[in-house]
């Protein structure tokens, strides 16, 4: 297909003129363009119509809403510039305020020339490209990629942890940990954005903040023997299930075995002044003082001593109590 010469490109911008600046210039149309234009008002008059059978037609034809009001605007458009002394730019800001008041009336003129000269010169409405783009979501919201960044995330340590760390771990391990084929580059300020989604925000650390030390090291090999004996304790304790919680199973016990019943206090610092209205206890054994060393509870509902466990590691200002069950006597 050959360029057009400059002949063509003269006719063409005879019949289709890009502005008219006056009142006159609407009246000077060639004959072959005025007969393009009322060909044109033809096929929307028989395309368009107001009145109660308006959704019927649009139905009948395949029209959109969005459509069927391009083609309106265009009938108005093109009659208007006919039988009026406006100009081309008069008449589709006329157009744009009746069709589209909530739009830039600029702008939405010269949308309305530009579908008025698609259609004169084709016959068709000019393809409509909303809702055509590509669709797609972030993989961060994908619950698998969240779970893979959490489980590298709470491994860090907070004061190397940052928008370039998180970036370079991504470019380079997480396609491995998803089986994914090609790799993810995201740049550092998309890796603070997503560190974000994440619950992840910069904070700064003061006085008195307490961290919590669930993963020391002495606490961790605790866990471990804890963990062996409650499974074996497990066994003789009381199951409960339900909504409610209204269905009790009783574990098979020898006849010279008893129900074990779990007492479990946790993250707790007790003062003096604190020692009389405990709700559930009626006295702390131990030492009176500013700080009260908890050695064991006397609990009103079994009547029976729990001893704490000596070998959980405590801290001297804040500390976790820790219980396993002991068999009643």
């Amino acid at each position: 297909c050959l360029p057009p010469t400059g002949t063509e490109r003269n006719q063409a911008l005879e019949y289709f003129p890009r502005k008219s600046s006056s009142p006159q210039e609407c009246l000077l149309d060639p004959p072959d363009r005025k007969t393009l234009i009322i060909e044109a008002i033809d096929r929307l008059s028989a395309l368009v119509i107001d009145g109660p059978d308006q959704r019927r037609e649009m139905r009948m034809n395949g029209l959109s809403k969005y459509d069927y009001l391009r083609s309106m605007s265009i009938g108005r458009y093109l009659v208007s510039i006919l039988t009026s002394p406006r100009t081309r730019n008069e008449s589709s800001l006329e157009v744009s305020r009746s069709f589209f008041p909530k739009r830039n009336e600029e702008w939405q003129s010269r949308r309305i020339r530009s579908w008025a000269e698609y259609y004169i010169a084709n016959g068709t409405l000019s393809n409509f490209q909303q809702g055509k783009h590509l669709k797609f979501k972030s993989l961060i919201l994908d619950e698998d990629v969240q779970q893979c960044c959490l489980d590298w995330l709470r491994v860090q340590v907070n004061d190397y942890l940052s928008g370039r760390s998180f970036s370079q771990w991504v470019s380079t391990s997480l396609h491995k940990g998803l089986a994914m084929e090609t790799p993810v580059n995201i740049s550092e300020r998309t890796a603070q954005r997503r560190l974000h989604v994440l619950q992840y925000h910069r904070v700064v650390q003061g006085k008195g903040l307490y961290i919590d030390g669930h993963e020391r090291s002495e606490v961790v090999e605790y866990r471990k023997n804890f963990h062996g004996r409650m499974q074996q304790h497990q066994t003789r304790m009381f199951t409960y299930s339900g909504d409610e919680m209204e269905e009790v199973t009783t574990p098979g016990l020898r006849n010279d075995e008893r129900p074990l019943i779990i007492v479990v206090q946790d993250e707790s610092c007790f003062c003096s002044l604190m020692v009389r209205k405990l709700p559930g206890w009626t006295w702390i054994i131990g030492h009176c003082g500013r700080k009260a060393k908890v050695k064991a509870f006397w609990c009103r509902c079994s009547f029976a001593n729990v001893m704490v466990d000596s070998s959980y590691p405590l801290n001297s200002n804040r500390f976790t109590l820790n219980f396993h069950p002991l068999p009643l006597q």
